[in-house]
């Protein structure tokens, strides 16, 4: 913290609410004042923008409501001939990506190893074997960096 918000904390305040606007929560539709300074650019650029008065309101607003954490990656459970069936979310977003569905022996592989991950910047479909490479190459590149006695991995 800066040495002038502590020792002039009231400035700070009177500062914030000056600068504040009020909005209204996408998620709950709660209205809630923001500082003006951390609406960011794109923010003020799109009309659509849109707003979350809290972190569980920003959890909720951009997740499926129907969307559940299952073994680490979002699933949707629809009913498919009477019977619950199990669609992943990261392979939903791949095939409106390519526009088409997915062929026998085509793998998503999330790039930066987070399962909840499901931007469509993080996702790469490749076949079964170039997906066992990808995770065997980071498996060694994990432990040359972590378990290698010399701590810089590019001498390793």
């Amino acid at each position: 913290m800066h040495a002038w918000k502590i020792a002039h904390p009231g400035l700070v305040r009177d500062y914030h609410k000056r600068n504040t606007i009020t909005l209204v929560c996408s998620q709950c539709q709660k209205e809630f004042q923001k500082v003006k300074y951390y609406i960011t650019q794109t923010q003020k650029e799109r009309p659509n923008a849109k707003f979350y008065c809290s972190r569980k309101c920003v959890a909720l607003g951009h997740i499926n409501p129907k969307a559940v954490l299952w073994k680490g990656y979002w699933i949707v459970r629809k009913i498919i001939n009477g019977k619950f069936k199990r669609i992943f979310v990261h392979i939903r977003i791949a095939e409106k990506v390519l526009g088409r569905k997915m062929k026998e022996g085509e793998v998503v592989h999330h790039i930066n190893g987070d399962k909840s991950d499901n931007r469509h910047k993080n996702l790469v479909i490749c076949d079964n074997h170039y997906h066992k490479f990808l995770h065997e190459r980071m498996a060694r590149l994990w432990a040359r960096e972590h378990l290698s006695k010399n701590p810089n991995p590019i001498l390793a």
